[in-house]
């Protein structure tokens, strides 16, 4: 459960990207939810891999977006954003499954009544995308 909190932690970080500018450490402080430091450190990699990375991650996923990444809501672009981010960059050998598991559980909890059905999609469809 612990990397759970971890990815949502991350998704909330780049979820509030959109606002404003603060840093993951400065974010970090308004969130008691990562107590390990193995936690906080994989958050951090993630948050920062996505923050870097994120306008690839956009044309990624719209390759896959029927509407492209601006018709997709907020929320799910962010999960979206962090779960291809963790796909394509897996320095942990997560297997691809428990990945896009996670992000479907976490679009469940954060997004829409159909947000874990975008997500398995998308994130399935990038995977396939990784293998060939």
């Amino acid at each position: 459960m612990s990397r759970r909190k971890a990815r949502i932690c991350a998704m909330q970080y780049i979820y509030a990207k959109e606002f404003n500018d603060e840093s993951f450490d400065s974010f970090l402080k308004y969130t008691d939810s990562l107590k390990k430091e193995e936690d906080i450190l994989f958050a951090k990699e993630l948050a920062e891999c996505t923050k870097i990375h994120i306008k690839e991650l956009d044309e990624l996923i719209s390759q896959y977006a029927q509407w492209g990444v601006s018709g997709i809501s907020l929320v799910d672009r962010c999960i979206l954003r962090v779960g291809a981010c963790e796909l394509t960059n897996n320095k942990q050998n997560t297997p691809y499954k428990v990945i896009i598991n996670e992000y479907i559980e976490i679009a469940k909890q954060f997004g829409a009544t159909s947000s874990g059905a975008l997500i398995n999609a998308i994130l399935d469809k990038i995977k396939d995308g990784m293998r060939t």
